[in-house]
């Protein structure tokens, strides 16, 4: 494909590093909100906007380049999320040492359901930490705490503790390519993204404690290999999990 022998000019590669440089996983004090939520969400909404300037710069200066279609995809994914900070009412503020819990903005003295939780914990997926491990994965160590009866702090642990009720959801998310980090160590383009959907993946393994229905190649995520297959073959894939959920949920306790 033109893709594989496209050299990249200087200038056009490093556009694109710098555009991606706000989706590093960085440390847990620099990407999660939890510790000052108002400073966090300023200084997001400013680099989310500094993101699609410089997406918009590569779609102007590089019409004819192979990831073209690429950068029009992440840039509509990241518009797609900067409306949804813009529109969410609820956010997860402080609560003694980088503890979050959900509050509503517009009414904190109201107690939010179980399902307004559930959608707030995956809107804050895309502020998710990160082991660096090959390949990157969520940070999930406190899922003994979890286990124990103990309140974790990320939003991923909190669907883990909420269990059973999130999977609907989580599910939903199966083909969401909205992106959460970049997971490559080199300067390629394109970069691979850490996404919606591989974070759902994840969780769901934590919840049902099981294994993905499907043998990943080493190194890659579900968003990669999904990318690789044809459109009848990813609906087949989905289907089967699908299935495999459902029966991953009828072993599951009540809750």
């Amino acid at each position: 494909t033109r893709e594989n022998t496209y050299q990249a000019p200087d200038e056009e590669k490093l556009l694109y590093l710098k555009a991606i440089e706000f989706l590093k996983p960085f440390a847990f004090m620099n990407r999660e909100p939890y510790n000052d939520p108002y400073a966090f969400e300023q200084n997001h909404e400013a680099n989310l906007q500094e993101m699609i300037n410089l997406y918009n710069e590569l779609l102007r200066q590089y019409p004819n380049s192979p990831y073209y279609r690429h950068y029009q995809e992440t840039m509509e994914l990241l518009k797609q999320m900067q409306k949804e900070d813009k529109e969410f009412k609820y956010e997860i503020l402080p609560q003694g040492l980088r503890v979050g819990f959900a509050e509503d903005k517009t009414d904190r003295n109201r107690k939010l359901s179980r399902e307004e939780r559930i959608e707030c914990y995956i809107h804050y997926l895309r502020y998710a930490d990160f082991n660096k491990t090959t390949p990157y994965k969520m940070t999930f160590e406190e899922l003994r705490a979890v286990e124990s009866g103990s309140e974790p702090i990320l939003p991923n642990l909190r669907l883990v503790q909420i269990g059973n009720p999130a999977v609907p959801s989580l599910v939903m998310l199966l083909e969401d390519r909205r992106p959460i980090t970049f997971v490559d160590d080199t300067d390629k383009i394109p970069a691979r993204f850490y996404r919606y959907q591989d974070a759902a993946v994840e969780i769901l393994e934590h919840i049902t404690k099981r294994k993905l229905p499907i043998e990943l190649p080493e190194g890659e995520y579900f968003s990669g290999y999904m990318e690789k297959q044809t459109p009848e073959k990813k609906q087949q894939i989905i289907t089967d999990i699908k299935a495999w959920v459902e029966e991953s949920m009828r072993n599951l306790p009540e809750q």
